[in-house]
Parts: C-alpha cells; structure tokens; sequence
C-alpha cells in the first residue's frame, strides 16, 4: 500500500508462518494476526456505529467478534447466514407486532410457534444454515418483546437490530479481504489430496492383512470435515464455488472405495490361507504415487480390471470348486478399482484453472422426531409467559432494547 511517500506492506496471514514461533508457550503468530486483525475490525465498526448515531454502537463491534473466524471462508459463510437470520427474523417480527399488537396473548402464541418452528427446522441442517435458522427464531424474539410496547416504532427498532448487524459484518470481512486473503482452493486441493493419500495407504495395508483398528472410522469422519471445509472456502471464492462438485464427486468415490475395503478386509481376516494374486496387485496401485499421472495410472487400473473380470468369469464356471468367498473378493475388487478410476478423474478435474461444473450433493439424515422434540421445547416455554400477563397493557416488555442479545 502506497501512502503519500510512504510504502507500507500489509503482511498475509500466511506471512506470519515463515517467522520463528513465539516465546509465550500456546500462542502463535496466526491467532496473534487474527486477535488483531478482530479487535481492528471490532473498533471500526464502534466508530462507524458512532457516527451513524445508532442508539447502541455497542453491538456493532459485538457482532465483529460473533463472526470472526480463523478461516476467511468460515467467517464469509456465518456472516452471509447471519444477515439472512436477522432478516428473516426481523420480518418475522414486523408481521407479529403488525396482526397482533393489541392482543399480547396471541402475539405471544405466533412469537412461540416461529421460535418452535425455526428450533425444529435448525435440527436438520448443517453448518450455519443450522446457525441461521435459530438466529431468526430468536431475533425475532428479541425486536418483536421490545416492538410490542412500542408498535409505531416497530419498524425503527428492526432496522437498528439489522443495521448493527451489517456494519459488524461489512466491516470485518473488508479487513479479512485485505488483511488474510488467502488462497482458498490450493488449501482445499491440499487438503484433498491429503485425504486421498490417507485413504489409499489404509487401503494398501488393509489388503496386505495389516490391522489399523479405527482407521477407517477417522476416513469417513475426515471425508465430511472435507466437505465442510470446502462448503466454508466456496463462500468466499468462486474458484471453489466452481469446482466443489467435483470435490465431493470424489469424496463419494473414496467413500465408496472405503465400502469395497471394509467388506474385504472382513473377508480377508475371515480366511487367511485365501491367496489371490490380484489383490497384491491392487495393494501396490493403491500404494503407488502415479495418481498424479492419471494416463499411466488409468491405464494399470484399466489393465487389472480386465484381468480381475476373466478370473471372476473363469472362477464362476467352477461349479465345483468354486468358492463363494472367492467371488465376492472378485467383485468388491472391481468396486474398489472402479471407484479409484472416479478417484482419479476428478482429481484431474479439481487441478484444472477452470474446470466444468459439476452438480453434487450429498443426502443427510435427518431425525424427524428429535426436530419435532427440539421444536415442541422451543414452544411450550413461552405459554407460560402467554397466560402471566407477560405483556400487559402499559407494562414494557422485558427485553429492553433490541440489542439484548446476539
């Protein structure tokens, strides 16, 4: 950055990892930057807020530190859900005070039934969309308790609520932009290449009969902390926004390849005088390092595959002497090698500048009857408050200002 005559660089947040560690044992130079780079942010929007005249600047800097995240993705995706979340509440709000500002009972009827209804939803989503769910249920809480009072300034109040918030936000993530812009794909290529290493060495071993008792369970933990990594760093770049089909077009095949392990491991163990040559092989081209040449490790898988069918199709016409171990090791080896193919492809995709996109997503389950639990304890508590005169005529709600809370 230029200023006058004076030159002045803006270290990276990566810049900090050259230099040697400092001497006060637990702190490094990244969560020094990052403290700084959020008490910066925090005083901007104080500022800000303060010239603005906002009743209560406070909760500009508060949501500063509510967003900051280490991550620049994870900080730009909770602040795009937390606009959302205040948004939808505030509406949600407005429309309560609006039908029902004369008749606190129901007021607090719907005020219940759409804090239930957003706790009941936030159960089946993931990351911040869970976030924002439950950030409009209380959100609305919080300006519709204080707009019920005071109905004519229902408005004001909710655009001071959601002005606090967007200073916060804008603020924190321009210094995050200029102080830690990062590079978001190569971290997540990095990072998946990393996991499919873990994954094709525990395959290797496990196919040599070696024992790595809760591997396998860390893999399919490590493929959905990939996925979120990568959801976070598509919020801030489009690089990644571009290629995380293929991402987790990949990750569905190593979990798939993982399915094919774990079913011959069991087999594997189960009869250990079995030899079958084609294992051994399909070890060492898990094992091997030419992934990163998908001609030549394409060509060796296409080769072992053939093999592998005409040992499945001669060992089915052994009526006799056929065993069913046997073939069932066949088959899961074709699985296993069809989805490395998958493996590869898409890792020769996600290494391209510009990709094609790819559209996948994945399916969680979703408990219906913890959500319908979650949302019945979101609503029956404020009954209570619906009978108790909680918002009687002339008598101010007690929720003070609509800055009560985050």
């Amino acid at each position: 950055m230029k200023i006058g005559r004076l030159h002045i660089k803006i270290p990276e947040l990566a810049d900090f990892k050259t230099l040697p560690p400092p001497s006060i044992p637990g702190v490094t130079w990244e969560g020094v930057a990052y403290s700084v780079r959020t008490a910066g942010a925090s005083l901007i929007a104080l500022y800000i807020a303060f010239c603005m005249n906002l009743d209560d600047p406070k909760w500009a800097a508060i949501t500063v530190w509510v967003v900051a995240q280490n991550s620049r993705g994870m900080s730009v995706s909770k602040s795009q859900y937390r606009i959302l979340g205040t948004a939808l509440g505030a509406v949600a709000a407005l429309v309560l005070v609006a039908l029902f500002a004369q008749t606190p009972g129901l007021f607090l009827l719907g005020l219940a039934a759409w804090i239930g209804l957003c706790t009941g939803l936030a159960s089946g989503l993931r990351n911040f969309r869970a976030y924002a769910t439950v950030l409009a249920g209380y959100t609305a809480a919080i300006i519709g308790l204080d707009a019920a009072s005071a109905p004519l300034h229902a408005f004001d109040i909710a655009l001071a609520r959601f002005v606090y918030v967007v200073v916060g936000i804008l603020v924190e993530a321009t210094l995050t932009a200029i102080l830690a812009p990062g590079a978001a794909l190569r971290e997540v290529r990095e990072q998946f290449h990393g996991y499919v290493d873990k994954a094709s060495q525990f395959g290797a071993r496990a196919l040599r009969r070696e024992t790595d008792q809760g591997a396998i369970h860390k893999l399919f933990a490590a493929a959905l902390e990939l996925d979120t990594a990568a959801e976070y760093a598509a919020a801030a770049s489009a690089e990644v926004r571009l290629a995380i089909g293929h991402l987790r077009a990949a990750i569905v095949a190593v979990l798939t390849q993982l399915s094919a392990i774990h079913a011959l491991q069991a087999q594997l163990t189960r009869y250990p005088d079995l030899q079958i040559d084609v294992v051994d092989e399909t070890a060492s081209v898990l094992a091997g390092d030419d992934t990163d040449s998908s001609t030549t490790a394409r060509s060796r898988i296409a080769s072992l595959k053939s093999r592998i069918r005409h040992a499945l199709v001669l060992e089915a016409s052994r009526q006799r002497d056929s065993r069913t171990c046997r073939l069932f090791i066949l088959d899961r080896l074709t699985l296993l090698l069809t989805a490395w193919e998958e493996v590869i492809a898409r890792k020769s995709c996600l290494d391209q500048v510009n990709p094609p996109r790819l559209l996948v997503k994945f399916a969680f389950h979703r408990d219906h009857v913890l959500a319908w639990h979650n949302g019945m304890r979101g609503f029956l508590p404020w009954l209570p408050r619906r009978s108790s005169g909680y918002l009687a005529p002339g008598r101010r709600a007690r929720v003070s200002s609509p800055q009560s809370g985050w």
